[in-house]
């Protein structure tokens, strides 16, 4: 296991580390499904039945990321005016991208987020992913997970977007933070951000095994 923390606001430097636990919403080939639950004042008849007042019955489910692909829901994160932000992937065998989407608390894309309610982050020859995710306090998204370098190398990974959905050019390396522990397989998986606004990042680090 792996934890680090570090300052939120990061220069554009070799830096520090992070990773931990891992959500899951639902994955689903051709498009992303989200629900919600009810809570025990929302519209719904008794707690813990999905809502009907959002998308579909309770489900929304978002048009494909990827043509050829399967597009994954890892995990969400709730602002205060109610709007839902996610993040997963979106791919397939030729390699996945890192993929962020906001909905209206009815479900919807929101169209002002990103390009038409999602942001992809490729990289060129390799795959990204997305662990967990974090709205910050001034509506900046955090979003933790991993970049593969080769086959048997993937290195953690931190994107930092504005809160339209644009990779926030004044965090790391243009938005990103890219950290390599040898020639291990490294994974960013929780995110913590304290009082003082230091973000610690929690995840695993191993050696691929060879026989």
């Amino acid at each position: 296991a792996f934890v680090a923390s570090f300052p939120a606001e990061l220069p554009h430097s070799p830096v520090r580390e992070y990773l931990a636990k891992m959500k899951s919403i639902a994955p689903i080939f051709g498009g992303m499904l989200l629900g919600v639950l009810c809570m025990p004042h929302s519209h719904a008849q008794s707690p813990g039945q999905l809502d009907p007042t959002f998308g579909a019955d309770g489900l929304s489910i978002l048009s494909p990321v990827s043509s050829s692909s399967m597009d994954n829901a890892q995990c969400a994160a709730l602002r205060p005016t109610g709007e839902l932000v996610f993040a997963g992937v979106s791919g397939g065998f030729s390699g996945f991208a890192m993929t962020v989407g906001q909905i209206h608390p009815d479900g919807s894309l929101d169209t002002s987020f990103g390009t038409a309610g999602i942001t992809t982050v490729s990289s060129e020859g390799g795959s990204n992913f997305a662990y967990d995710i974090v709205v910050l306090d001034d509506g900046k998204v955090l979003i933790a997970g991993a970049v593969s370098l080769t086959a048997a190398n993937t290195a953690m990974a931190v994107w930092r977007l504005t809160a339209d959905g644009a990779l926030d050019p004044s965090f790391a390396d243009n938005g990103a933070l890219v950290v390599d522990i040898d020639e291990s397989e490294d994974y960013g998986e929780a995110l913590l951000i304290d009082e003082a606004g230091q973000i610690t990042l929690v995840g695993k680090s191993r050696h691929p095994v060879s026989y």
